[in-house]
């Protein structure tokens, strides 16, 4: 199966926070993004210390969605 990335807003607590873990338990690589640059950076610690992928970026404007592509 081909990865795939998960671009979750809000994925620094709460319901964006499941929402961002549950495509890394499938195995895809996940973006995280909040406008808390520690929360975000806490949920994608998280995935890695699981052995999966993922990034952290705070949500700053539109421009960070397409950084958030080079994950």
């Amino acid at each position: 199966m081909r990865s795939r990335v998960a671009l979750v807003t809000g994925g620094g607590s709460g319901i964006g926070q499941g929402i961002a873990l549950a495509p890394a338990a499938q195995g895809h690589r996940v973006a995280v993004l909040d406008r808390v640059e520690e929360a975000a950076h806490a949920v994608a610690g998280e995935i890695r210390e699981a052995g999966l992928t993922a990034e952290a970026r705070r949500l700053i404007g539109p421009a960070i969605v397409w950084l958030a592509f080079t994950v």
